[in-house]
């Protein structure tokens, strides 16, 4: 499995015609604060699932979780269980999911993710880094 495009935005704007919007002001590739801990709740994550032929008609479990500097997970990786369409059920080449990720605590400056991952696989890290003021 391969996710194509994964990026933490500010918020995602649906469309009436089916599109989205990806509302992106800069803010997460570095945040800053002025003190430690702090409770943020700030980010969407958006990615697209590649449909390869293999992948297509399978039942999936793709879970999200943030990870701290320390590599511990912050809070519950949350789980999506998804049933991948065949290409009859949808024809385009990518499937678009959107999270919103939940409040967490954030204990300290450092790199931070957003992963991205199947029970066997790590698909994907979209990295953030937290600074202090």
């Amino acid at each position: 499995m391969n996710i194509l495009n994964a990026m933490l935005v500010d918020r995602i704007d649906k469309l009436e015609n089916g599109r989205i919007d990806l509302v992106d002001i800069g803010l997460h590739r570095d945040l800053m604060f002025d003190s430690f801990p702090i409770i943020w709740d700030g980010m969407v994550l958006f990615f697209e699932l590649e449909l390869t032929p293999d992948v297509r008609g399978k039942r999936i479990h793709i879970y999200v979780a943030v990870v701290a500097p320390d590599s511990s997970v912050l809070g519950e990786p949350q789980q999506f269980p998804v049933h991948l369409p065949t290409i009859d059920q949808y024809d385009g080449d990518s499937l678009p999911f959107d999270y919103n990720i939940p409040a967490m605590s954030i204990s300290g400056p450092g790199k931070y993710c957003v992963r991205i991952h199947t029970s066997s696989e790590i698909l994907r890290d979209v990295s953030f880094q937290v600074h202090q003021r």
